[in-house]
């Protein structure tokens, strides 16, 4: 027994020397192989964000606020466009996927969900079934009313700005005429 002791232990001495040697020799080739590369990949994409994105984000943001009834309006027209873009990912990110789900644990926790209720919509929706087509016409109703919204505040501002140039005209008219 003793000796079959000592020879599990030389063996367990022997694999864990064999894991260490190997382990270090990955972690040599991880450094000399794939740090340069994830390096260079890091200063690629330092490079892009400071010379491309940095830029056409800074201008991006100045038109929102310079623009925000524009922005909004452009923002509803994509939701509405690329509907897809949007509903799909949100859904998995919130857990209801076609496959086992964090929302199929979530239901077997919480017991029976009702029928039609939004968790019912979301799991249906995940699974590319009916709630797919409920979601994605609540999220269109929503963007359309929001867009119909922005559409009739810049409607409203322009009609008073041009009120106030028929004013301010009329008003010169007035002091000609004095």
């Amino acid at each position: 027994m003793a000796g079959f002791l000592s020879t599990l232990r030389g063996g367990c001495k022997a694999l864990f020397r064999s894991f260490t040697s190997t382990l270090s020799t990955v972690k040599k080739w991880f450094q000399h192989e794939i740090t340069p590369i994830i390096q260079e990949i890091a200063s690629f994409v330092h490079h892009l964000y400071h010379n491309y994105v940095r830029s056409f984000a800074s201008q991006a943001f100045q038109f929102a606020s310079d623009h925000l009834g524009i922005a909004i309006g452009l923002f509803c027209i994509t939701v509405m466009a690329c509907l897809w873009i949007m509903t799909t990912p949100s859904l998995y990110t919130l857990g209801f996927t076609i496959l086992v789900s964090l929302a199929a644990l979530a239901q077997s926790i919480i017991g029976m969900v009702p029928a039609g209720s939004i968790f019912a919509i979301f799991q249906s929706a995940g699974m590319a079934d009916t709630g797919l087509f409920t979601l994605n016409g609540i999220t269109v109703g929503i963007a359309a009313l929001i867009l119909l919204a922005v559409v009739v505040r810049l409607i409203i501002l322009q009609r008073m700005e041009r009120e106030k140039r028929k004013e301010g005209e009329s008003e010169k008219e007035r002091n000609k005429a004095f």
